[in-house]
C-alpha cells in the first residue's frame, strides 16, 4: 500500500505572514536580559568596591558571565519571549501553526522512510542511520555498532535468542561477491546465528551465488520495504 506524501500546512491558511512567522521565531531579549542579571551584580561589587576600596571587586562581575551567567540570562530571555508572544493578537494563531509544523516534519519523516528514492540518496553513514530508525519502528531490538574498526558489522539485532548481524551498502551499483566474502567471514568470526546484507542497489549474480546456502540474507531496501514484518 503506497503511503501519501503529507502536506505541508502553509502560513497563509492560518491568517498569518512569512514576516510575521520570522519575527516570531527570531525575536529575542538578550539585551534586556542582560542587564536584568547583570546590573544588580555590578551595583553590589560597587558597593563592595566603596566599601574597601579594592579594583579586584570591580571584575567579580564577570565571572558571573560564564556559565552560570549564560544560562540564567537564557531563561529571563525565554520567559520574556514567552511573556511578549502571548500579549500577541496573532498568538493563537502561530501555535496552531507551529504545531501543525512539528506534526508535519514528523509525519514527512516517517513517509521518507518508506520512499525508495530517498533511500537511494543516503550516504553510507546515513544510510546505517535510517535502517536502525526503520528497524526500531518495526519493532526490532538494534544495536548500531558501525564505526571504524567495527569488524564489518553495522547493526546487530536481537530476534527470539538469536543474534544478527547487518551489513549496509549505499552502494550505486548491485553489490558484488567481496562484500558477501567478508560478511561470510565476520559471521565465522563473531559466531552469529545469520547475517543480512542490505543494499540500496541490489546485487550482482555473483554475489547471489556465493550467498546460496549460507546463513545470510541478501535484501534490497525495496524489498524490506515492501515487506509487512
Amino acid at each position: 500500500m503506497k503511503v501519501p506524501e503529507p502536506i505541508k500546512p502553509t502560513i497563509e491558511s492560518f491568517g498569518l505572514t512569512p514576516e510575521r512567522v520570522k519575527y516570531f521565531d527570531s525575536v529575542n531579549f538578550w539585551g534586556f536580559s542582560f542587564l536584568i542579571y547583570y546590573i544588580p551584580a555590578v551595583i553590589v561589587c560597587w558597593n563592595e568596591f566603596v566599601t574597601i576600596h579594592s579594583l579586584w571587586s570591580l571584575l567579580l562581575p564577570i565571572p558571573y558571565l560564564f556559565p552560570v551567567g549564560a544560562g540564567l540570562m537564557f531563561v529571563i530571555n525565554s520567559g520574556i519571549k514567552m511573556f511578549w508572544q502571548r500579549r500577541q493578537p496573532d498568538y493563537e494563531s502561530y501555535g496552531r501553526y507551529s504545531q501543525a509544523e512539528k506534526t508535519y516534519q514528523v509525519q514527512r519523516e516517517a513517509w521518507l522512510l518508506t520512499q525508495e528514492s530517498w533511500w537511494k540518496r543516503l550516504d553510507g553513514t546515513s544510510f546505517e542511520i535510517a535502517f536502525e530508525r526503520l528497524l526500531k519502528k518495526r519493532g526490532y531490538k538494534v544495536i548500531h555498532t558501525g564505526k571504524s574498526g567495527d569488524g564489518g558489522v553495522d547493526l546487530r539485532l536481537r530476534v527470539d535468542s538469536k543474534e544478527i548481524i547487518v551489513q549496509c551498502k549505499a552502494y550505486g551499483t548491485p553489490v558484488g561477491p567481496a562484500a558477501v566474502r567478508d560478511l561470510y567471514g565476520t559471521i565465522m568470526h563473531e559466531g552469529a546465528s545469520h547475517a543480512w546484507l542490505v543494499s540500496t542497489n541490489g546485487f550482482s549474480k555473483k554475489a547471489k551465488d556465493f550467498a546460496r546456502g549460507k546463513d545470510i540474507d541478501l535484501l534490497t531496501i525495496r524489498e524490506f520495504l515492501e515487506s509487512t514484518s
